[in-house]
Formats: C-alpha cells, structure tokens, sequence
C-alpha cells in the first residue's frame, strides 16, 4: 500500500498537478486579503 506522498513522488504529473493547486490557493487566498483590506480601508475613510 502505497502513500498519497509516494504517489506524488512517483508521478511528476501529480507534482505539478498539486504544484499548480497550492499556488493557485496561494493566489485565491492573496486576492481575497487585498479584496477585503480594501473594502475596510474605503469603510474607514
């Protein structure tokens, strides 16, 4: 039986696949921030 961890290790499609996953969250995640730092600096002016 084989781990998620090994399978990534054997599989470079599913390395990049989850590469591309977390940067994505990453990108999602800093967008949200400035989206919402933004809305609350406009609601203390």
């Amino acid at each position: 039986m084989t781990t998620i961890k090994q399978k990534i290790k054997d599989s470079p499609d599913l390395r990049l696949l989850a590469i591309m996953f977390g940067g994505l969250i990453l990108l999602f995640s800093l967008a949200f921030a400035c989206y919402y730092f933004n809305i609350e600096l406009t609601d203390l002016t």
